[in-house]
């Protein structure tokens, strides 16, 4: 019980933060959620109760690829709960699943690292309620993309631990899960944080990390196969510029820095309060994507003056990179890592890189609490 209480705590704090939704009998059915997962949730529960895998949906335009287009989630063994109770009731429950699988994994991944149960709940708490992460709420299949960077990360800090055959079972079952799960942009993100990880910070020689990790990736390219060929055959035919106009569109501005740590300065849609210079007047500029907060901030610019682990340095580089990538256009960083990276320039909205950013943070606040504790001890 000792060891399971702050995951209880978790749990606890994730039905508390939604406890208003929930008491007033609201769900989660606004933007992307309702737009577009509720449509093609409800076509793929109809084709499922009918014992028919949903491979083409013909009621858009003259019929598209169903299975093809990764926003789907139709291979998502979570989404049988959409047959156990209505969509809504059922995606309601999945995004406090998915909240609280965040926060669970983080804090996991950070008492590993450190031992430490304390900044390990801090570093929770700042990934699983950053702006980031409950921005994403209104789009379940994005949720479960940024959800699963804690686990694949917990699972392949303990794989390089140990190397051994049920680790490599579960973190080529973990990276699979979340590209077949969610928006493969995040799976993306996560294939290079994790690469990299592994390559900086695993024992043993780089010629044997780098094998290792080739033979995890090609074990997942080949499970998730089914979705993957359909998938890079449906981005080959359908039409999508691959300009940097068009790349960089959603990109964080260098005028919405200061919702990083307010998070509601520029107003909140939901309210209808959003504005902002230059923004447009339908929208404006409220959005909570890499807000943390000020505390989280100021104990990861402390971890980057006073902590020189490998850890420390990986995830410095990792929040710095992210950040700048997410600025889009408004530097070359940018458009260098559509020129270097495959498929990158597949992608746009550099907005989302933020989740790296936001668990980068969070990472970094938690160790720098870790050396607090352990320096007061001294």
């Amino acid at each position: 019980m000792k060891q399971r209480w702050p995951l209880l705590l978790l749990v606890l704090l994730t039905v508390v933060f939604f406890s208003p939704s929930l008491i007033r009998g609201e769900g989660f059915l606004y933007a992307d959620n309702f737009s577009h997962q509720l449509p093609t949730l409800s076509f793929w529960k109809q084709e499922i109760l009918k014992g028919k895998l949903p491979l083409w949906n013909p009621y858009i335009l003259g019929g598209i690829p169903f299975l093809a287009d990764l926003s789907h989630n139709t291979l998502s063994p979570t989404n049988v709960l959409y047959l156990l109770l209505p969509i809504p009731v059922a995606l309601t429950i999945l995004v406090l699943v998915y909240i609280g699988i965040a926060a669970a994994f983080t804090y996991l991944y950070i008492k590993a690292i450190t031992g430490k149960i304390v900044p390990s709940l801090f570093s929770a708490v700042a990934f699983a309620f950053s702006g980031t992460v409950i921005a994403a709420v209104n789009d379940i299949n994005s949720l479960q993309g940024i959800a699963f960077i804690p686990v694949v990360m917990f699972v392949a800090h303990k794989w390089m631990a140990k190397k051994d055959l049920p680790l490599t079972v579960w973190l080529i079952a973990v990276l699979t899960l979340q590209f077949i799960s969610s928006h493969p942009q995040y799976s993306y993100y996560t294939w290079m944080m994790v690469a990299a990880y592994i390559l900086v910070n695993a024992p043993g020689k780089l010629r044997k990390n780098i094998r290792d990790t080739f033979a995890i990736f090609a074990t997942v390219f080949a499970l998730s196969a089914v979705q993957l060929i359909p998938f890079l055959e449906f981005t080959r035919e359908a039409f999508r510029p691959e300009t940097s106009s068009f790349a960089t569109q959603n990109q964080l501005q260098i005028k919405e820095l200061p919702r990083f740590v307010l998070a509601n300065f520029y107003g909140s849609w939901r309210q209808g309060s959003s504005w902002g210079p230059g923004a447009q007047l339908e929208t404006g500029l409220a959005n909570t994507e890499g807000y943390l907060g000020l505390l989280p901030l100021m104990l990861a610019a402390m971890a980057a003056l006073t902590n020189t682990s490998r850890h420390a340095r990986f995830w410095m580089a990792a929040a710095l990179l992210s950040f700048l990538l997410s600025l889009g256009s408004q530097t070359p960083i940018y458009e260098l890592a559509r020129g270097v990276l495959p498929l990158f320039s597949k992608f746009r909205s550099p907005i989302r890189i933020l989740s790296v950013y936001s668990f980068a943070v969070a990472t970094l606040a938690g160790l720098t609490l870790a050396e607090i504790k352990t320096k007061g001890k001294r």
